[in-house]
């Protein structure tokens, strides 16, 4: 007897614990009523749907547990989602919208959602999915269907990032050069050439071994234009006073004056020839030394107006 009286006890308990421990119906306390139409329906068409989430408690929906606006799955849309909240009701209003396309009358459905209680985040809030019938757009065809195979993807048009590619690489190495010229970077090519660096390159085009006339003439005028005056034999030093730099070049400058002067002017057949050789000589060197003494110019002027 008292053994089964301990029995029964053990059993209520058991019993006791069960039921606790076994959660309500998460939906149980909650009236969730769905309307919408189930028919009529073709590609492009809305479809409104009216939910009413009833309930004595405090409802509070997780703003996180709601559907993002947009793409759902391949053929449906959410476009717009209102959400309203009274006492003892929330409405929610979800209007879809479907982008394809049947051959036959089929029957589809919206998907299910779940929603998260804020006031009781163990409470699920669960909207069934709701079944409607889509209509064709065209009348299904009576004789056979032929099918067309998948359009294949577009190829990828090569050969036109490659001529872009090609013209801004060319656009940028003009720029470059450009750049460079205008800083007088560039040896073989100066920016705004003196009188000497221009003679320079007029006499390594020359393809004589000795000086002619009018090439004698082109060296006086060279000469004339650095020193910014006429040259003669009696005011030659005047030249190293405007131009310092060619003060390393004066003996054979000097030289080169004397012997040219008696050539063109005084035509005398004692005078030796001038090769092209011993004259360009001394003439790059000028070049050189005024090329730098003007770039050094430059930069000291600019630090001055600085």
């Amino acid at each position: 007897m008292i053994r089964q009286f301990i029995n029964a006890c053990l059993l209520l308990i058991l019993m006791c614990q069960t039921a606790i421990a076994q959660p309500a119906d998460i939906n149980s306390r909650l009236n969730v009523s769905i309307h919408m139409r189930d028919s009529g329906y073709t590609m492009g068409d809305y479809i409104n749907m009216h939910v009413e989430i009833s309930t004595k408690n405090k409802l509070s929906i997780d703003p996180e547990s709601l559907p993002l606006i947009g793409r759902i799955n391949p053929w449906l849309d959410l476009q717009d989602l209102q959400v309203k909240s009274e006492k003892g009701k929330t409405t929610l209003d979800f209007t879809w919208q479907i982008f394809a396309t049947v051959e036959i009358a089929q029957s589809l459905k919206t998907p299910q959602i779940q929603l998260k209680n804020l006031a009781n985040p163990q409470q699920l809030i669960t909207i069934p999915a709701q079944r409607f019938y889509y209509s064709p757009v065209l009348p299904y065809p009576i004789g056979e269907v032929k099918r067309h195979d998948n359009i294949p993807p577009p190829a990828f048009d090569v050969h036109t990032p490659l001529m872009l590619m090609g013209i801004c690489l060319i656009l940028a190495t003009i720029l470059s050069l450009l750049l460079l010229w205008l800083k007088d970077l560039l040896p073989w090519l100066p920016y705004q050439p003196g009188p000497m660096t221009a003679l320079a390159r007029q006499l390594k085009a020359c393809g004589n071994d000795h000086l002619q006339h009018d090439q004698l003439q082109i060296i006086h005028h060279a000469l004339n234009s650095t020193a910014k005056q006429s040259l003669y034999p009696s005011t030659l030093d005047k030249l190293f006073k405007v131009a310092p730099y060619l003060e390393k070049e004066r003996d054979a400058i000097h030289a080169f004056f004397k012997a040219s002067w008696h050539s063109i002017y005084e035509n005398t057949s004692e005078t030796p020839a001038i090769t092209v050789a011993q004259t360009l000589a001394w003439v790059n060197r000028s070049a050189i030394a005024e090329r730098l003494y003007r770039k050094h110019a430059e930069v000291a002027h600019k630090k001055l107006h600085r």
